[in-house]
């Protein structure tokens, strides 16, 4: 798949997941080299508020660690409905307004994100067929 590294992430935030995001992410990096693309994939979420003190440190520390081997970052966040629509307006806003040092934009579609992921930047020929791609990603992720 290139350099596009993915996550798919299920459930509620947890410190644990930016742990095995940071050790996979470092390791994606050591393998591929910089720089590269991030897709999040958020699926079945389960909010029951904001996320604590702790997890939101490890976050902000993870994206000043690995912003400068990014491209660009999509967040798809899966799902329909008013609680769905309302995370997707939260990402976007969190995002316009903590100016992320890399272009971060918020999805409700796989195959829109992977358009926009591969219209950042330089192009990338392991992502060029952006519908293969598209139909691999929704093979890991489905089950």
């Amino acid at each position: 798949m290139g350099r596009l590294y993915v996550t798919i992430c299920r459930g509620a935030p947890r410190i644990e997941l930016l742990e095995a995001i940071d050790r996979t992410e470092g390791a994606f990096l050591a393998q591929v080299g910089p720089p590269i693309r991030t897709l999040f994939v958020i699926r079945e979420i389960r909010l029951t508020g904001p996320p604590d003190a702790a997890f939101r440190a490890k976050s902000a520390s993870l994206v000043e660690k690995y912003s400068p081997s990014l491209i660009a970052t999509a967040q798809v966040i899966e799902g329909v409905g008013f609680g769905t629509s309302i995370m997707r307006a939260f990402v976007t806003g969190i995002t316009l307004v903590t100016r992320q040092p890399v272009p971060t934009r918020a999805f409700a579609d796989l195959g829109a994100s992977l358009e926009w992921l591969c219209s950042v930047g330089a192009n990338d020929a392991a992502l060029a067929n952006r519908s293969a791609l598209a139909q691999t990603l929704n093979a890991v992720i489905l089950p």
